[in-house]
């Protein structure tokens, strides 16, 4: 549950930021998208700072029988989930500094001109 504690406090920073293009808007956009890519595609990693001490990894026998393996799908589900919920918020913000191409207006070099039908003498 980590990142869900970060949620509200990168609410807050993009909201405080505001929606103008300047270095420390762009830069806390940019933390909103790399850092929970970076998480989510580390979590398989046997390394993984969240859920390495949760996975049992011994070879002495005795001890594997003693300890039962945990199953970390749902925790690593809620966990890809949360950071995903962080990778909206970064999309929220690039939509509201209007860099999402979302208008009419910002497709106009792709529609066709209007073919003149007839023409008045």
């Amino acid at each position: 549950m980590g990142p869900a504690k970060s949620i509200p406090m990168n609410a807050i920073m993009i909201y405080m930021s505001g929606t103008s293009l300047q270095i420390f808007t762009v830069m806390v956009t940019a933390m909103l998208f790399f850092n929970p890519v970076k998480a989510i595609m580390t979590t398989q990693q046997r390394n993984h700072v969240a859920f390495s001490r949760f996975e049992s990894d011994t070879t002495n026998t005795i001890q594997a029988k003693s300890q039962t393996k945990v199953d970390l799908t749902m925790p690593k589900l809620t966990f890809i989930g949360l950071h995903i919920i962080t990778i909206l918020l970064g999309v929220y913000k690039v939509n509201a500094m209007g860099l999402l191409p979302n208008t009419t207006s910002d497709w106009l070099a792709f529609i066709k001109p209007k073919e003149i039908l007839e023409y008045a003498a």
